[in-house]
């Protein structure tokens, strides 16, 4: 068992979903619709009207520390994919007779990004050669490090954004000592990663 610093038992969610009781079970599935209500549902209920039928969200350009564009009340780029829920929830979207309704997705512009300071600042082309050959570089990542691609792919965004070992390692969802290896091997075999961290830093 798990305690908190008040020396009551945790239910963080990480935790309970590991768990095979099926108490645990319920009550993390309990969470999971908890948090799509919250969040989503409810927000979204609020906004809308029959004679308002329109969902407008606030687009917030500078509200995360990474800079990214995020959007709240209701927060429209999280909801979930892949749970059953969260696709229920996104069929509550639908476009007035006549219209379409479009769906638009960056696809890999963090690594677009990258690449492009990497050659531009560093003179360094490797990402940038991978783009330009199609190449997953998420997949090349991992056989150069050693891990999964999943680590690979969580690692390299958690170095993008300037983690240390131990947020990496929280990152990626390992233990420290699995994560100081990943991150040893990033810093032997792709050291212009930790360069632009560093050009940025200063």
């Amino acid at each position: 068992t798990v305690f908190t610093d008040a020396g009551q038992p945790s239910t963080k969610a990480d935790l309970i979903k590991n768990l095979d009781l099926p108490l645990a079970k319920a009550l993390s599935e309990y969470k999971g619709v908890q948090k799509v209500m919250s969040t989503f549902t409810a927000p979204i209920l609020e906004k809308t009207t029959d004679e308002h039928p329109f969902v407008r969200c606030s687009m917030k350009q500078f509200h995360v520390r990474t800079r990214r564009l995020s959007s709240e009340q209701p927060n429209l780029q999280n909801i979930p994919t892949r749970s059953d829920l969260g696709k229920r929830v996104r069929q509550l979207f639908v476009a007035p007779p006549g219209r379409t309704l479009l769906v638009g997705d960056l696809d890999r512009i963090e690594v677009v990004v990258l690449a492009f300071y990497l050659e531009e600042l560093l003179g360094n082309r490797r990402y940038a050669d991978l783009m330009r050959e199609r190449v997953d570089v998420h997949t090349y990542n991992s056989e150069a490090w050693h891990t999964e691609r999943i680590y690979a792919k969580n690692g390299l965004f958690a170095v993008i954004y300037g983690a240390g070992v131990n947020k990496f390692s929280e990152t990626i969802k390992v233990p420290l000592k699995v994560g100081k290896e990943i991150f040893a091997k990033m810093q032997e075999t792709s050291p212009e990663l930790f360069e632009l961290q560093d050009f940025f830093a200063e």
